[in-house]
């Protein structure tokens, strides 16, 4: 309980915060995501790594052309 009170005052939030947070995050839609990066991640200066299994991951560059609309 101290943790999420020390939270609240470092970070100046209001005092239900944590009683909306889930509600919050799952306003949130994939749109909504989708919008944010392309807004804020910089592709010409950035690297994707994928980790996985070989097969599992040959629609990867297909996918991420999709997503980043590149």
């Amino acid at each position: 309980i101290l943790s999420h009170l020390v939270q609240l005052a470092i970070h100046k939030l209001p005092l239900d915060y944590f009683d909306r947070y889930l509600d919050s995050i799952t306003a949130v839609s994939q749109d909504d995501l989708l919008q944010a990066a392309r807004r804020h991640l910089k592709l010409d200066t950035m690297k994707v790594v994928v980790v996985g299994e070989p097969d599992r991951l040959k629609d990867v560059p297909q996918i991420t052309k999709e997503l980043i609309g590149r």
